[in-house]
């Protein structure tokens, strides 16, 4: 875990390792172990969970073997040469024109009004994702757009900012960052989760939720 840097991907990869140690027990987990068999049992001891869900775990713990056979860790032939990952195709979720106004002016209380700026901030900044959205500084406006390197894919971006987004850019000046999410929460982590929480139960568009 301590070789990845970003707090989202450090958090995913201790999910799938506690997923690994509740399904192993108190039984230590080799490396020798991880046939295709194990991988299936593994895989069904989250049938609770979604295809997709259970996806990320599997991918994660691919990566992890991927990493210890190239590092010369353990020389077991990759497992996963013979396992096939389900995924299950998402649904997009669109909203309309008219869901978006009619959650921007929901009548809600004082504490969440946060939630529905911000989302609605993310919808005026072409849907900005929410770690680049906390992470932005005053040297990201350029005048009359907000300009910064998508931290994921290192993609550039240079988006106008319209007359809401500022107003509610204005409203939350933040001290070190441009706004004041990181300077109320540890990390962008923390508050994306109380965002989708918010947005579930605010208003009714009770199915929004922001990755």
């Amino acid at each position: 875990l301590t070789r990845y840097t970003n707090p989202g991907t450090r958090s995913l990869y201790r999910q799938t390792l506690d997923k690994i140690m509740s399904f192993a027990g108190d039984s230590p987990v080799r490396f020798e172990q991880l046939n295709v068999r194990w991988l299936a049992d593994f895989e069904q001891s989250m049938s609770h969970m979604a295809i997709n869900g259970r996806g990320v775990h599997l991918r994660n713990l691919r990566h992890i073997i991927y990493l210890a056979i190239d590092e010369e860790v353990t020389d077991i032939l990759n497992p996963f040469r013979k396992f096939r990952i389900e995924q299950e195709e998402t649904l997009k979720r669109l909203l309309a024109i008219a869901e978006i106004r009619k959650l921007r002016d929901y009548p809600c209380e004082s504490w969440q009004k946060i939630y529905i700026d911000m989302f609605m901030l993310i919808f005026y900044l072409q849907g900005i994702n929410i770690v680049d959205l906390c992470y932005l500084t005053r040297e990201n406006i350029n005048g009359d757009r907000i300009e910064y390197i998508r931290r994921k894919t290192k993609r550039k971006y240079s988006i106008k900012i319209e007359p809401e987004a500022r107003e509610i850019i204005d409203r939350y000046r933040g001290k070190r960052y441009l706004l004041n999410i990181m300077d109320q929460y540890k990390s962008y982590v923390n508050f994306r989760r109380l965002l989708n929480e918010n947005l579930r139960i605010i208003g009714p568009t009770k199915t929004l939720r922001y990755n």
